[in-house]
Order: C-alpha cells, then structure tokens, then sequence
C-alpha cells in the first residue's frame, strides 16, 4: 500500500474528494475489496472480515472513511456503522456528527497503545467489551482490527442498545443491570474499557464493577477507564457562578462546597456527588465522579495491578486509568 502523508483533517479534504482520491491510490483497492465484502454476506462459505478489507488501512484513512468516506461513497454505507440523529449523539456525548467521531477515534487509538504496551496488542482473536457504549461512538472503530463476534457493547441504558444494534449490525449489543452480577462470561476479555462511566458512578458501584470487571478479564487481561480530573470540581463552582448555559443540569450541582471536595481529593478519598442524571441514572449509583490516583493505587490493589494513570489533555479529555488483572492468582 501506498504510503501518503495527507497533513491536518481539512475542509478542503471534504470538498475536493476527487484530488483526495487520486493522491491516495489505496482508497480505490479498498472500494473494491468494500464492494466484495458487502456481496459477501449473501455468499455461503467464509465471508470478508473489515480487517481483511480494512486491516492495512492507515490510522488517518479509516478515520477518514468513517466519515467524509461514508458519506461520499455508497459502498460504504452497507460495510460501515451508521449515526443516530445529530440530537441523539448530543444527548449522550455533548456533540455530533465527525466531532463526536474524533473524540471517539482519540479514545480508540488510546486504548490501542496502551494494549500494547501493556502486552496485549489488539488482534483479530481479541476480545472487546465496551461498558457504557453509548450510541457505539467508540467500538465501531475496532471493526478495522478484531472479529465482528469478538466485539461486545454493553450498557444500562436500553436506549443505547437500541441505537448501537440498530446502526451497527456486526458487534454484538447486550443490557446491564445498574448493578452486579452481570450475565457476562467468566474470563472472556482481553480487553474491558469505560469510557466516561468511572466519572460518573458511587464508589459503592464502581466497586462492584471493579469484582464483576475482573472476574470476566482472562489472566493478563486489561482493564482501561477514565475519571474526571481533579480540576473539574473547581469548573462546577465556576460554572455555577457563571449560570453557565447548555450544560447537563445535573452537572451543575455537582460537588457544592468546593473547598472540602478539592481537600478529599487531595487526601486520596472517591470524591462522588450524587446528582443522578435522570431517566434510569438514579443519584444512588450516577453522578459526578472524581477518582484520585492515590485511591485507584490502594484501593483497586487487591483485584489489579496498577499499570499507567494519564491526567486529562494529555491523551484524553479526561483522567485514564489502565490496570492490568494478574496472570496469576
């Protein structure tokens, strides 16, 4: 395959697709190899996978056919996951359209490398749970990396499993209770992440998960998740000094009493304001949540060993945490 170096996302990208098309060879070869994997599926016998069309295809490229891609190129739209309504995604994520795609494709690449530099690189024989999947922003991406049947999303809203099998037919969707135990396989994953989910449960529930999580890790597996940053709990009194319009109302009464927040951070405790965020996110187990290093070192040590935390705006827009279960014990 032709190696091309494309530069920044552009708009000029999106309005000259034929320039984009002659400078990049490969997207033709991977239409047609699209076209074969969609007849593919009416064919007895081994179909295509998306890592056999779309396995050798750059980081930008696929990223690029998700979006401008899909919607330029019919083909596309038969092989690829497709989008809730604009308001739908902005309901779950804040934004929509290629927006949302981009964080979701930053969280994605995340998690890959730090797959592999933890000693389980992402493969077609891997096996993917994203927990609170949302509308499916993230686990769409792996598509070009693992075996469709190897793809699970999971989340409590029936909502969300409603949109994700709706616009991805290929990765499995399944319901969660709010609380353990799950109807998960023991030892299945290689790999379980959370994105924006361990920022908003009780300490009592993240703990729960936490047992649940390591039960259905194979030995080696990892456990990926993010949190919010220390600093958030000083943007919700900012927030609320502004009468800051368009955020989650919810949100905007989190962590009253700043100065004590920020000290039990400080002191390493799960700092957790119960605020719910409505519908089925009672206050009891959902709300804003903010978990110290220092807490996940000495308090998720008995079920993990710790391996990385990334503070926000270095990866992501949120802290990272990535733990690892023993191969043993």
């Amino acid at each position: 395959m032709t190696a091309v170096r494309l530069g920044a996302y552009t708009s000029r990208m999106r309005d000259r697709l034929a320039d984009f098309i002659d400078a990049a060879p490969e997207l033709p070869r991977v239409g047609k190899l699209g076209l074969a994997l969609a007849k593919a599926h009416a064919k007895r016998g081994r179909a295509l996978s998306h890592h056999d069309v779309f396995g050798g295809v750059g980081d930008f490229q696929w990223f690029w056919l998700n979006t401008v891609g899909y919607r330029s190129l019919a083909f596309l739209r038969d092989v690829l996951p497709s989008l809730p309504d604009a308001e739908t995604q902005k309901g779950f994520v804040g934004r929509s359209g290629d927006d949302a795609l981009r964080d979701g494709f930053n969280v994605y690449r995340t998690w890959k490398s730090m797959a592999a530099k933890y000693g389980r690189p992402i493969s077609t024989d891997s096996v993917v749970l994203d927990f609170g999947c949302g509308w499916g922003r993230i686990l769409r991406f792996f598509l070009r990396d693992v075996a469709p049947g190897n793809l699970l999303g999971a989340d409590v809203m029936p909502l969300a499993i409603d949109l994700c099998r709706k616009t991805n037919s290929w990765a499995t969707f399944s319901p969660v209770p709010a609380l353990p135990p799950s109807d998960l396989p023991s030892e299945r994953f290689d790999l379980i992440y959370l994105y924006s989910v361990f920022s908003h449960l009780s300490e009592e529930a993240h703990d729960r998960w936490l047992t649940e999580f390591r039960r259905i890790l194979k030995p080696g597996g990892l456990l990926m998740a993010t949190t919010r940053p220390r600093e958030y709990i000083i943007e919700c009194e900012t927030n609320r000094r502004r009468q800051a319009r368009g955020l989650h109302e919810h949100a905007l009464t989190a962590f009253t009493g700043t100065d004590d927040w920020l000290a039990r951070y400080d002191r390493g405790e799960y700092c957790y304001s119960g605020v719910g965020g409505g519908g089925v996110l009672d206050g009891t187990f959902y709300g804003e949540t903010c978990i110290p290093e220092a807490y996940v070192r000495s308090r998720w040590a008995d079920r993990f060993e710790f391996r990385e935390y990334i503070p926000y705006g270095r990866r992501l827009r949120q802290d990272a945490i990535v733990v690892q279960k023993p191969t043993r014990g």
